[in-house]
């Protein structure tokens, strides 16, 4: 396996810590997600609604020289994909403190995760670690929290129109290469 390298963040000159290939979700349902969020016990950190999104997948570091090949790979993933509606649906958490709202799975989310995790795979990047649970994560804290009851009664559609491979580091999003889905031209 080749070594892992980070991008380096031009603005603060220190490696990028994660990257994500994420999709976010629109106004108003950020930040109507981002009220029920509000409800989480005061040791919850809230997610901010610029913040709420899917991700697609997840990985730390990036082999030298794969940055435009994988976002190559993105653009001909996004390309053949129409743009869908995703429906929130419930919620949960995972045991490391995250509290989620649901997405109803559907062959449009499905068929994406999987050609976005086959393409990134392809690339030579490391397999996901765990099962893709389609879900917007609204909050962090100590394991074993649950999710707030208002999230159960949420039924929510969105457009998914554009995926993004973004960077992180210090709680901020840098997008590296935004693509919309179905654009030809992308």
């Amino acid at each position: 396996m080749t070594d892992l390298l980070p991008i380096i963040d031009e603005e603060t000159g220190k490696p990028v810590i994660s990257y994500f290939v994420v999709s976010f979700v629109p106004d108003p349902l950020a930040s109507k997600l981002a009220e029920i969020a509000q409800q989480l016990p005061d040791d919850f950190e809230p997610q901010s609604p610029e913040r709420m999104h899917i991700t697609w997948r997840s990985f730390d570091g990036l082999p030298a020289g794969l940055l435009e090949p994988l976002k190559d790979a993105l653009r001909e993933v996004c390309q053949s994909t129409e743009p869908f509606e995703a429906e929130i649906s419930g919620g949960g958490e995972f045991d490391l403190g995250a509290v989620w709202a649901g997405i109803s799975p559907s062959k449009q989310i499905t068929d994406l995760q999987r050609r976005i995790d086959t393409a990134l795979s392809a690339l030579g990047l490391p397999e996901a670690t765990h099962e893709f649970v389609p879900h917007i994560t609204i909050g962090h804290g100590p394991a074993g929290a649950t999710a707030p009851a208002s999230i159960s009664s949420l039924q929510e559609r969105f457009e998914v129109d554009e995926v993004l491979l973004t960077t992180t580091g210090n709680q901020a999003y840098r997008v590296v290469v935004r693509t919309p889905l179905g654009d030809e031209s992308a």
